[in-house]
């Protein structure tokens, strides 16, 4: 008995030594590749040249996100009865009294021209401060869709009083505020902004007002529309997530607070993989997210079919990592992939309904949820161009008649 005593403690003390010295060693070495990172990201980030031309006019001083976010919190600021005008300028015009309808211009139009002045700017830098991690505030969903939806609503307007030219001006300063909104490194702010250029690309650039525009016009706008494609968001950006994750982690180690730990129970955290070690499981957790995001960033450009099974080779990555600081990040990245794929389609698709009104050929234009071009069906003078990522109940797909 007292032989096998002494055997499990020769044992178990060599082991337990090892874990004395391995786990916090191994848990420092992940925690400081997380902190240089995060400072090579960050670094990254400010030395990026966030200069590019406007869709429409000559470029103006300043940063774009200086307007965007007046127009945003004027938009937050809107009642709920100029909201209800809005909505129904939009979806139901016919039900608006003319003393409503005439009353929208006040109601809205100096939120509308605050985004316009943002989209004219030279520049267009999306203000974030990196070091309050995710205690910095991500763009409000519903503002910011208002802005978008008042700018169609004025852009129809415009058409209806034969003012083609501002409405396409309109229209395209639009199309740049969304796009510059895209180009935020948080996802969620990714997200919204892909809604914005689906609202801009398929609503406010119907057929309707496309068949308003002149030759010149049109030529004008598919011009501006690929310049702004060239310019959207292809699919699932993670790195700046991954950074406020890290730079969470850096503040709450600094404070002795354990805000972000809290959301993960403490159980899960401290398991044997990481030898019992919160500091070991977030800081890996951390640079796996960022080895997962800059493959995805790489191969942006795939077809749609390519890119699933990357993508599902880094979901699985995370399954099989048991990581419970990465909990969401797989749904995460499903999410904002399809999301801005289905906004990239739009805009291919509003390229190719400008290009097919002008007699030009689509053929080569290819469907960001497919494999291939779109596919072009004619019927006579109208031609159907449709996405593979359309559904029955949803579909991605424009008609136009053909010159």
């Amino acid at each position: 008995m007292k032989l096998r005593a002494l055997i499990a403690v020769a044992t178990v003390v060599p082991l337990v030594s090892v874990g004395v010295v391995f786990v916090p060693m191994r848990a420092n070495e992940r925690w400081d590749a997380m902190t240089q990172w995060a400072e090579r990201a960050e670094d990254a980030w400010e030395a990026r040249d966030f200069r590019r031309a406007p869709a429409t006019g000559p470029a103006t001083d300043g940063n774009a996100f200086d307007h965007y976010e007046k127009a945003i919190a004027s938009s937050r600021t809107r009642s709920d009865a100029d909201r209800a005008l809005l909505r129904d300028l939009r979806l139901h015009p016919d039900r608006v009294s003319a003393v409503e309808a005439a009353s929208f211009e006040s109601r809205w139009g100096a939120t509308v021209a605050r985004m316009r002045d943002g989209a004219r700017c030279g520049e267009a830098m999306p203000k974030i401060t990196w070091r309050h991690g995710f205690a910095a505030q991500p763009t409000e969903l519903l503002p910011a869709r208002d802005v978008a939806n008042a700018a169609v609503v004025v852009a129809r307007r415009l058409v209806a009083q034969g003012k083609t030219q501002e409405a396409l001006e309109t229209g395209l300063d639009a199309a740049q505020f969304a796009v510059d909104m895209q180009q935020s490194p948080v996802v969620i702010d990714q997200m919204i902004a892909s809604a914005l250029v689906t609202i801009v690309a398929a609503e406010l650039f119907d057929e309707t007002f496309l068949a308003a525009l002149d030759a010149g016009q049109k030529a004008a706008a598919s011009s501006a529309v690929a310049q702004l494609e060239s310019r959207c968001v292809p699919g699932f950006r993670g790195q700046g997530d991954v950074l406020l994750l890290a730079n969470s982690l850096k503040r709450s180690a600094a404070s002795a607070s354990p805000e972000l730990e809290s959301e993960v129970p403490e159980r899960e955290l401290t398991s044997w993989r990481y030898g019992w070690s919160k500091r070991w499981a977030m800081a890996d957790g951390v640079m796996l997210l960022v080895d997962i995001c800059s493959q995805l960033e790489r191969e942006a450009d795939l077809s749609w079919t390519p890119r699933q099974e990357l993508l599902e080779a880094q979901r699985q990555r995370i399954r099989l990592s048991s990581n419970p600081a990465l909990g969401a990040w797989e749904e995460t990245i499903s999410g904002c992939e399809r999301t801005a794929r289905i906004a990239l389609a739009h805009v291919r698709l509003l390229r190719a309904a400008l290009r097919l009104s002008m007699g030009e050929s689509v053929e080569s234009i290819q469907d960001p949820l497919g494999d291939g071009p779109f596919a072009v069906v004619r019927d006579g003078e109208t031609v159907r161009v449709s996405s593979n990522g359309g559904t029955r109940l949803h579909p991605l797909s424009r008609s136009v008649q053909s010159r």
